[in-house]
């Protein structure tokens, strides 16, 4: 359990892996329009833009045209966009509009192709309805590279248009927050988003290179310094680093110079898991909510609330918001299902939070997050006299992480000294766990 809730925000790792003044969230959060499904509004996806360069190198750009028009769209009040995590679950793939639209839950899907040329770019994007495959309007762009900021909103405003959506002033610069003055400082931090969002243990390093870049070139990009500090956070959660204060007392850095730049787009996601990382729960929650009223369909925001939650011991909130994230989320990230599995738990639904750890074990039986089930089966078991069954989970942590030990879990465990707690450590050492 030690590393469960904050080991559990990385979307895949290998099991072996072993000063800023932050805007004080003291005022009421709303989120009762933060549900799911969202009514009836226009839903769509955002697909993965094709890469017609040639050039796998030049993927961070495509799907970087993809996701600023992610982003671009889900700031408005008027559309529900599918996030990220799910929508690019079909890079690479060729399926029906029909198929892909009904497995994430749209109405609307968006498609693309990117051609990048020296100093111009060329952007193909196609409109489709999910429920027929017809295309309802299309559109090709030829400009100056120079000019990509002004045409990802010519296509933001397009398919606002195309959807009937009605236009504010706030959507139409929804992408101003996170643009640099620079251009290259631009790509640079696309770079670094692309290796940030691989999630793999290299490239926390190769995503803070480029995030460094993007800074050196641009030293008021907001948004580069919020993703700086995520690459600290990376780091710690990880277990890359002995220096944990240090490497925190970074993050807190980057955090206040992103605050400084873009005080009107507060990084509540990266507020929260510092928080967390400080043991103050309180604001961890507070700034979650937040980031909820922030993004309210956005199924990241609810995940990151679920932790914090989850490690206040308010177990039945936890459990809301893990399952609100997996309702926007449909592709299930193994990360989500494992977080819903550990709240369940921490609620005494041992019954429910059995199949969880089971499918996170099937679905990635070699990653850290299987050996993380283990644990969450060995408690599981235990504390519904599944002996034999406990047992077994048991030997399968050692087997994974011979180094294992009680002590050491407890030390490093951002899980506070309670009666969960007790509970959980009791049924570890039941089970034969030293």
């Amino acid at each position: 359990m030690a590393a469960v809730v904050a080991a559990a925000i990385i979307a895949a790792v290998v099991w072996r892996f072993a000063v800023y003044k932050a805007p004080g969230p003291t005022d009421s959060i709303d989120l009762r329009n933060a549900v799911y499904p969202v009514g009836d509004k226009p839903s769509l996806a955002v697909l993965p833009f094709d890469n017609l360069t040639g050039d796998p190198r030049q993927a961070y750009f495509s799907d970087g045209i993809a996701d600023q028009l992610i982003t671009s769209l889900s700031q408005g009040p008027y559309l529900y966009v599918t996030a990220r995590t799910s929508s690019f679950t079909f890079k690479g793939k060729s399926l029906p509009a029909q198929e892909i639209a009904a497995k994430l839950k749209v109405r609307y899907l968006i498609e693309g192709s990117v051609q990048r040329d020296k100093d111009r770019v060329r952007i193909n994007v196609q409109l489709i309805d999910g429920r027929n495959g017809n295309h309802i309007w299309s559109q090709g762009y030829d400009r100056d590279f120079a000019d990509l900021f002004a045409l990802q909103d010519d296509i933001s405003m397009a398919v606002m248009a195309a959807l009937n959506v009605q236009i504010t002033g706030y959507t139409a610069g929804a992408l101003k927050h996170s643009r640099p003055k620079n251009l290259k400082a631009y790509e640079h931090y696309l770079k670094g988003l692309y290796y940030h969002l691989g999630r793999k243990r290299d490239d926390v390093l190769k995503a803070r290179r480029f995030f460094e870049e993007a800074i050196q070139i641009d030293p008021n990009y907001g948004r580069a310094y919020s993703w700086l500090a995520n690459t600290y956070l990376d780091e710690i959660e990880l277990r890359l680093t002995t220096k944990r204060e240090q490497v925190l007392e970074k993050a807190e850095e980057a955090v206040s110079k992103a605050l400084a730049a873009d005080p009107d787009y507060p990084p509540y996601g990266t507020l929260s898991r510092i928080s967390r990382l400080k043991n103050d729960m309180e604001k961890a929650i507070l700034y979650a909510r937040k980031g909820v009223q922030q993004g309210p369909t956005d199924s990241g925001q609810h995940y990151m609330l679920c932790i914090a939650l989850h490690l206040a011991d308010k177990f039945d909130e936890a459990v809301d918001s893990c399952e609100t994230a997996l309702q926007l989320a449909p592709f299930r990230p193994v990360n989500y299902v494992m977080q819903l599995a550990w709240s369940l738990t921490g609620n005494a639904q041992y019954n429910a939070s059995i199949p969880l750890f089971k499918e996170v074990i099937d679905r990635s039986p070699q990653s850290f997050f299987a050996y993380l089930a283990f644990k969450g089966l060995t408690a599981a078991y235990e504390l519904t006299d599944r002996h034999a069954e406990a047992q077994w989970a048991a030997e399968n942590v050692m087997r994974m992480n011979p180094d294992f030990t009680l002590e050491k879990e407890s030390r490093l465990s951002p899980v506070k000294e309670s009666p969960y707690k007790k509970r959980m450590f009791d049924a570890y050492r039941a089970a034969g766990l030293k």
